[in-house]
């Protein structure tokens, strides 16, 4: 940070919550979420949100963390974890957790079994207790069931975030909170999660040879968010090599990307990332420099970038998108469509969601839920979706 500052770079400091230190899971293997066969199922960022000794040790960590550098003048802000998840559990915590969950949302069995309509195919609950997660043992399971699951699991992804949003602001001074989500991931209801940050960014990896539509359409949901500007913490700059096929970063794309951000209402654009990584995980990502540090085309295309915004940033600032179309977004509606889902999705333009409600967006769209509708009059949306 000292260095950073020597150049007049402000720093935002992530909480480095998403990976899991070996000893940790090793001495507490269930802070790994267990799958619906009740296996301990690993990979990146598959915890257990609702673990109690997770949560413990991400507060310390959080905590410590916070205490020496919420008052640092050299960092301006604290995006919280990375890309977040929703990752349903099936754990014995979790068990218990969503039985807590359930009678705080429905307050009774009658409600329940109503709200659920077990009657049909003999399921009525007696007891609280013989009320189960959605896992594969089970005989019989609800489609509200696997819906009510759904929220859970993304409540719990939220209160992880929000846990920690408490604790920087415990600490910190005149520092925002934001995270970094992956744009129009359909798993964690960011409906919610904007509640508890200051503004959003998302992180976005453009195939070389797509429309972008997916990523005009992760902005649109972006901006709708908060009516805040936001940010692209990760833009992508080069080719990442994880695909089947991996085609060559053509002149003038990185460039071209980051206007696109712009244009779409985005108020900073960070490139992911300055060097290539010489070791472990994504050494074949590309960043601004080679692996031995020397230029890549996309260090000149920053370069002329940088020297254009300057030109126009301060005018560029304070302009917001007039959106002439309004999309209804509900992650209720994409969860319940995927709840019970009888035959395999018909392939869509938002096919990584599995919903086929829209099947094209106009140049300039807004997201909204049902209750910002009545915020539309006199906003420009002469539309609404």
């Amino acid at each position: 940070m000292a260095l950073a500052a020597a150049k007049g770079l402000s720093v935002i400091l992530g909480t480095p919550t998403e990976s899991c230190p070996p000893w940790l899971w090793r001495n507490v293997p269930d802070v790994v979420a267990t799958d619906e066969f009740h296996r301990i199922h690993g990979g990146r960022g598959r915890y257990c949100y609702n673990n109690r000794r997770l949560q413990s040790q991400i507060a310390q960590l959080v905590g410590h963390r916070t205490q020496r550098y919420g008052k640092d003048a050299r960092i301006i802000g604290w995006p919280i974890d990375n890309e977040l998840r929703g990752t349903p559990c099936f754990c014995e915590q979790c068990r218990q957790d969503f039985r807590d969950w359930l009678k705080a949302r429905y307050g009774s069995l009658k409600a329940l079994n109503d709200a659920w309509g077990t009657v049909f195919w003999s399921q009525p609950y007696s007891a609280w207790d013989e009320m189960d997660l959605p896992s594969a043992d089970q005989l019989t399971t609800s489609t509200s069931q696997i819906l009510d699951h759904l929220r859970f699991a993304s409540d719990s992804v939220v209160r992880h975030l929000e846990r920690q949003a408490q604790i920087i602001r415990r600490y910190s001074e005149g520092q925002f909170i934001g995270h970094n989500s992956m744009g129009a991931y359909p798993w964690v209801d960011l409906q919610d999660l904007v509640h508890h940050v200051d503004f959003m960014g998302w992180d976005t990896y453009p195939a070389v040879d797509s429309d972008n539509f997916e990523a005009c359409f992760s902005h649109d949901l972006i901006r709708g968010l908060k009516e805040v500007p936001y940010w692209l913490l990760e833009q992508k700059n080069g080719y990442f090599n994880g695909g089947t096929y991996n085609l060559a970063i053509e002149p003038g794309i990185v460039r071209l990307w980051a206007y696109q951000d712009l244009g779409r209402g985005a108020n900073g654009v960070v490139f992911y990332r300055w060097r290539s990584n010489r070791f472990n995980v994504e050494q074949n990502r590309n960043g601004i420099l080679r692996h031995d540090g020397s230029p890549r085309r996309a260090y000149d295309e920053i370069q002329q970038l940088s020297r254009e915004l300057a030109r126009i940033g301060d005018a560029l600032g304070p302009t917001r998108v007039i959106a002439s179309v309004g999309l209804i977004f509900s992650y209720d509606q994409v969860w319940a469509q995927k709840a019970r889902q009888q035959y395999p999705p018909r392939r869509t333009r938002l096919g990584f969601i599995g919903t086929n409600f829209m099947q094209a967006t106009p140049p300039s769209a807004k997201t909204a839920t049902a209750k910002e509708l009545s915020r539309t009059s006199g906003s420009g949306t002469s539309a609404i979706w």
